[in-house]
């Protein structure tokens, strides 16, 4: 089943501009949830920059199975690695992002994990969709 969250935008400022990273998501059901990334680099244009996502889990009968990302428009999906995430979870590059997923996770357990983008595009805001699959 999937889930689709509010999140709300972190802000980080940098010396040289600032960016905002988001992972926006729409609600559906009853749980007020929302998800999260920061960039440890967060100014436009930063290169090797990794992107931490959190998922939080309040659930308390499934786990995360699988989380997809949409890429905002400045980074393709070949431009995106997998740092950590949980024990046996893959990336999987799709068209306009990835999935990052594996063995269900415990109930009640967040959904973390990393990636490295090559480069972030020129922008003030970055929006990162995301999809939450429970089992």
């Amino acid at each position: 089943m999937s889930h689709y969250r509010t999140v709300r935008t972190v802000r980080r400022a940098a010396l040289v501009g600032t960016i905002a990273m988001a992972a926006l998501l729409t609600l559906a059901g009853p749980a007020a949830a929302h998800a999260e990334v920061e960039a440890d680099k967060p100014q436009a244009l930063a290169e090797n920059v990794t992107l931490s996502f959190v998922s939080e889990a309040e659930s308390g009968t499934a786990g995360f199975t699988e989380l997809r990302v949409v890429l905002p428009k400045g980074i393709v999906p070949g431009d995106v690695t997998l740092g950590t995430a949980p024990k046996g979870w893959k990336l999987k590059p799709t068209s306009d992002g990835y999935t990052v997923g594996g063995p269900a996770l415990k109930a009640g357990v967040d959904a973390e994990h990393e990636v490295k983008a090559r480069q972030l595009p020129d922008a003030k805001e970055l929006a990162f969709k995301t999809v939450e699959t429970r089992r």
